[in-house]
C-alpha cells in the first residue's frame, strides 16, 4: 500500500508515479479528499522508495498545488514538474514546477496549459459533496488524465482530453521547462 490515513479519514486516490533518481526509489502524486469536511484537498505527495516497509505509515504530505489527478515528473535539472487538472471554476490543467523536490511549488512559476469550458453542472468546488452526485458527475468531466513525458533537454510533452460530452479530443502540448 501506497499510502492510508491513519484514521481513514482521507482519500489519497489516483496516484500518478514517476520514478525517481535512485534504482527504487519514485515520486507519487495523490488525488486527496477529505471524507469528514467532504471536500478535496490540494495535492498530496509522497517520495520514497519501493522497498520501505514503513511506507504507508505516515501519510502524503499536502502541497500546496489545488487539483485532483497530478502526473508527475522529474526533470532532467533535478526539479520536479507537476501537471495537474483542477476542476474548481474555472477548470484548467496547468504545469507546476517545483525547484525542491516538491517541498514549494511556487505559484508564479506556473503554466496554464488548457482553460476549460465545464458544461456540466458538477459538485466541485462545492463543500458537503453528496458523494452519489460526486461519482454521477465523474462521467461528465470532459477534461483530464494530464500525462507528462520529458520530450528533450529542455521540453516536456504533456497529453490530455478535453472537449465537450459529445467530442472528446486528445490535446497535446510541448512546453519549455528552462
Amino acid at each position: 500500500m501506497m499510502a492510508q490515513h491513519p484514521e481513514h479519514k482521507v482519500y489519497y486516490w489516483d496516484q500518478r508515479l514517476c520514478p525517481g533518481r535512485e534504482p527504487g526509489s519514485f515520486v507519487a502524486l495523490f488525488w486527496t479528499h477529505d471524507l469528514v469536511h467532504k471536500t478535496d484537498l490540494p495535492v498530496h505527495i509522497r517520495v520514497g522508495r519501493i522497498d520501505d516497509p514503513n511506507l504507508a505509515k505516515e501519510p502524503p504530505r499536502q502541497t500546496s498545488i489545488p487539483g485532483q489527478i497530478a502526473a508527475p515528473l522529474l526533470l532532467d535539472d533535478g526539479r520536479l514538474a507537476a501537471f495537474v487538472v483542477d476542476r474548481n471554476r474555472p477548470g484548467t490543467m496547468k504545469l507546476w514546477r517545483s525547484p525542491d523536490g516538491g517541498t514549494t511549488w511556487p505559484a508564479d512559476d506556473c503554466l496554464t496549459v488548457h482553460n476549460h469550458d465545464e458544461q456540466a453542472r458538477l459538485t466541485q468546488g462545492t463543500e458537503g459533496i453528496d458523494f452519489n452526485q460526486y461519482w454521477e458527475d465523474m462521467a461528465k468531466w470532459s477534461f483530464g488524465h494530464p500525462a507528462i513525458r520529458q520530450y528533450d533537454e529542455r521540453r516536456v510533452l504533456l497529453t490530455y482530453y478535453a472537449g465537450t460530452s459529445g467530442c472528446l479530443s486528445i490535446h497535446a502540448a510541448v512546453v519549455r521547462v528552462d
